[in-house]
């Protein structure tokens, strides 16, 4: 990505969060609702405060798979982040739940894409543009399969990117 896409990018998804504000729902999606989403939901409720946290609905879904647990190596990498997934259950997307979501984050450009052609939302923003490190692209790679080590690292990013929205969306930053 070149150097000075990413902090125009950052700059464009920030300005479009506090076009939506105030933000009383947040929905995360990612492929599975199993590893991304899941845990981005509860990193960024973690970081609300407890009267924002009390206002604003949290959900997040897939867009395959109802249902399903998180995997193993993804309950314990959260675990070691602070952040339970052990009793999580995948769900599916559905329109309603788009249409009352004031704002929709996504974990890649494509799923942006696929929530503007089959909810025509276009309230979506892709999670990796709020990085405030850059430079690893505009994917938060899914780490289904991969090694704990890679869960540790998305996780690291979600956090990371989690930490700027919750912020925006309180009013903390400019």
């Amino acid at each position: 990505m070149s150097a000075w896409l990413h902090p125009l990018r950052r700059w464009w998804t920030s300005r479009r969060v506090r076009a939506l504000l105030p933000v009383r729902s947040v929905l995360f999606v990612c492929h599975g609702n199993l590893c991304r989403s899941p845990y981005a939901a509860r990193a960024f409720r973690e970081r609300l405060t407890p009267e924002l946290s009390d206002r604003i609905r949290v959900e997040s879904a897939g867009f395959v798979g109802q249902g399903r647990r998180s995997p193993q190596r993804a309950v314990a990498a959260a675990d070691e982040r602070g952040v339970g997934l052990r009793r999580h259950a995948s769900r599916l997307i559905e329109a309603g739940v788009v249409r009352a979501s004031d704002l929709v984050v996504v974990m890649e450009p494509g799923q942006r894409r696929a929530m503007l052609r089959r909810f025509g939302t276009t309230r979506a923003l892709v999670l990796a543009d709020l990085d405030p490190e850059g430079g690893q692209g505009r994917v938060i790679r899914d780490p289904m399969w991969k090694s704990r080590e890679t869960f540790a690292e998305v996780y690291a990013r979600i956090d990371r990117c989690v930490e700027r929205l919750a912020d925006l969306v309180s009013g903390a930053t400019a």
